[in-house]
């Protein structure tokens, strides 16, 4: 007998990767820093990772280790939604996140923004 998982929206990915932010803590320059600090793309690749059942998020990281066609199509979504919630002059999520003056707070709020905000642009 097989078991069909659940492909959770980009929008659960990104609400699933603002808590992570929280329980885990932020980082910028890095996916994960040595702290298991996570950047807002290492947060939504630490969800969709969860949501695959692996017991930890570093391969996927490192790409070492795939996530389901549907779970990975669900993660680059959400990225790309979260994306389309910042100022195109940082380059996307990634620099926007790095941004000197960028805040934890900030990153988690644009998260929970892109969850609510709903389609992709």
């Amino acid at each position: 007998m097989t078991t069909e998982t659940t492909v959770p929206t980009p929008q659960d990915l990104l609400v699933r990767a603002a808590d992570i932010i929280g329980e885990r803590g932020w980082a910028q320059g890095d996916y994960i820093n040595e702290a298991g600090c996570v950047c807002a793309v290492g947060a939504i690749r630490a969800a969709a990772a969860e949501q695959a059942g692996l017991d930890t998020f570093l391969d996927v990281l490192d790409g070492d280790a795939v996530l389901p066609v549907g779970l990975s199509d669900a993660a680059r979504r959400a990225e790309l939604l979260a994306g389309a919630h910042v100022d195109d002059s940082f380059g996307g999520l990634v620099g926007w996140n790095d941004a000197e003056d960028r805040t934890a707070d900030e990153v988690v709020t644009i998260l929970r923004a892109a969850a609510e905000g709903g389609e992709e642009r």
